[in-house]
């Protein structure tokens, strides 16, 4: 189960409207839909907030996979994150009418992730020096 899932299952089990679960942790009606939706990912910030909103823990609230596109987005940022969210979802499409057990799928999606990052930092090895995103160029910068 996806954190969109989650969330969405935590909200209607307390008996919560999107908005209402929006003004408890401090956040958007919008950005409470564009979560259930799948349509975004939160930051840890927001995870935070709407777990003690639905009075569960991070930890639960978040699974391995969900732990996995947090830490993507945070090592590699929001656009690497956008971006395997997309792939990940053609995956899905691709096993679409497919009877996955839970924990084949988990191990599928972290194994795409895994590949993902690992194209992706091979990828960084033929960006030109001056559009590297290292602390060597925001020192040079500053």
């Amino acid at each position: 189960m996806m954190l969109k899932e989650r969330v969405k299952a935590l909200r209607t089990e307390k008996g919560l409207s999107q908005a209402e679960l929006a003004r408890l942790a401090g956040i958007t009606e919008r950005s409470v839909q564009r979560y259930e939706a799948g349509a975004s990912y939160p930051q840890m910030a927001a995870i935070e907030k709407l777990a003690s909103a639905l009075g569960t823990s991070v930890d639960d609230l978040l699974g391995r996979e969900d732990q996995a596109i947090i830490d993507l987005g945070q090592t590699e940022g929001k656009r690497a994150q956008r971006d395997f969210l997309k792939q990940a979802q053609q995956f899905s499409t691709l096993m679409a009418g497919g009877d996955i057990p839970d924990e084949d799928r988990e191990e599928a999606f972290l194994m795409i992730m895994e590949a993902y990052t690992l194209a992706s930092k091979r990828a960084k090895k033929y960006t030109p020096k001056k559009y590297r995103k290292t602390e060597e160029n925001n020192t040079e910068n500053q």
